[in-house]
């Protein structure tokens, strides 16, 4: 992220990256089939997703430019595909009216 964020202030390019919510890190309350999910994946995939966010959300915390949406679920459900990754509708929506909102004062900035 740092080099597309240096590319991006090279040409003048406002630059915001958002940590994506997924099934098993965050405040996402996961129902039953969530986590036969994860179990198929063994404990292995887990660790490494938990280790990768944990390091991800970390670095939001760095950078003005990184938003760190992984608990943008907590008061959801119905919002992940049955791959656990992927978006419903639903929560397409969530996700895209979160960015809306933080760039809405970039865009009415000018």
């Amino acid at each position: 992220m740092e080099v597309m964020y240096s590319l991006t202030q090279s040409r003048h390019v406002l630059f915001r990256c958002f940590l994506q919510p997924v099934v098993g890190f965050g405040d996402y309350q996961m129902n039953d089939m969530d986590k036969q999910r994860l179990e198929k994946r063994g404990p292995d995939y887990l660790v490494a997703l938990q280790r990768t966010y944990e390091i991800a959300s970390k670095e939001t915390r760095r950078h003005d430019y990184w938003i760190d949406l992984t608990n943008i679920f907590a008061n959801h459900q119905d919002v992940f595909r049955s791959d656990g990754r992927h978006l419903t509708q639903k929560g397409n929506y969530i996700i895209a009216t979160a960015i809306l909102e933080t760039i809405r004062p970039i865009l009415t900035k000018n």
